[in-house]
């Protein structure tokens, strides 16, 4: 193969390294933006080629070492290898370039960005189930990078610490389900004082697999709830005993609650600060309307109501609001 080098000159929207060589756009994975690389042709489409990337001759200074064993396979993380205030920075060009480029709008003032924990942050997450026998058996946690391969995870650095520790048990708990070939995911919600567990499956469960989900919710304090379907047919698998999901915003006492599979913000304590930022600029006033379209569960209208006059909250899905005005 050829070897290819050339100056990185920016990141593409999933965290690869673009390279222009000859009039050719190449994505690079593992390649930082101002790095001088070397690469080989990986792969070609219509539009831009992937290239694999063989050494790095000068390395960004901001370029760390991933913090996580899994980085590289996993997909869950694609730039760890980028310093905390880089990745900022990358998330920031890349909103800003979109509301140029799709809106056709450009700030005329950056505020300072909202930043928080940059491990054991994630409150939501999706996890795969794979049943692999040349690979062991069952395999649960987040799909390769650009692959639809599951990579086993005994632990995540960006799971809240007590949805990591969960991991090896739930590989466990799989393993014996009578339907462990038929589970596809694990939807996963932490409220600030409990979690839930959304097991999908593809075959209904027999008795034994409910008792061993059961023993699975009472040894780890977890509720956990099962789904047949689409989402309407996510039902708690002990009906009554399930623990409301919430979490409180103390400036305003505010508590809101919400489903396993409801949108919320993965990272609460972006989004305390995302929820103050957003009432000091609209400084609302006892007299004060506001209008807020899309509001979901109420994350920032119950907040503001706590001091304007009438917030006026709009949102095409009835489950959602009948939660927020609950």
């Amino acid at each position: 193969m050829t070897l290819l080098e050339g100056r990185v000159d920016d990141l593409s929207h999933d965290g690869r390294g673009v390279v222009r060589v000859d009039g050719k756009v190449f994505f690079v994975e593992g390649a930082l933006p101002g790095e001088w690389v070397s690469f080989v042709r990986q792969k070609r489409s219509r539009k831009h080629e992937i290239g694999r990337l063989e050494q790095i001759v000068e390395r960004s200074p901001d370029r760390v070492e991933p913090p996580c064993e899994y980085f590289g396979t996993c997909g869950g993380c694609a730039i760890q290898h980028l310093s905390s205030e880089g990745q900022v920075a990358f998330k920031q060009n890349t909103l800003l370039e979109n509301l140029e480029r799709i809106g056709g709008v450009r700030p005329e003032v950056l505020l300072e960005p909202v930043v928080g924990p940059i491990s054991g942050y994630r409150r939501k997450a999706r996890l795969g189930i794979r049943h692999v026998p040349k690979k062991g058996g069952v395999l649960v946690g987040f799909r390769e990078r650009h692959k639809s391969y599951i990579t086993s995870l005994d632990h995540c650095l960006a799971l809240h610490p007590d949805v990591s520790g969960l991991l090896r048990p739930l590989h466990e708990l799989v393993s014996k389900l009578s339907c462990h070939t038929r589970l596809p995911q694990i939807e996963v919600a932490c409220g600030d004082a409990h979690i839930a567990l959304v097991f999908r499956h593809l075959e209904p469960l027999n008795d034994e697999d409910n008792g061993w989900l059961k023993r699975f919710a009472d040894d780890h304090n977890v509720d956990i709830y099962l789904q047949s379907g689409g989402l309407d047919t996510v039902i708690p698998l002990n009906p009554g005993s399930e623990r409301t999901l919430s979490y409180c915003l103390p400036e305003y006492d505010v508590s809101i609650a919400f489903q396993p599979t409801d949108f919320v913000q993965v990272n609460g304590d972006v989004n305390r600060m995302m929820v103050n930022r957003a009432i000091e600029l609209v400084e609302p006033g006892a007299d004060d309307v506001i209008l807020e379209l899309f509001c979901g569960i109420g994350n920032f209208s119950l907040p503001l109501a706590r001091h304007a006059g009438r917030v006026i909250a709009a949102e095409a899905n009835v489950e959602m609001v009948s939660r927020a005005t609950a």
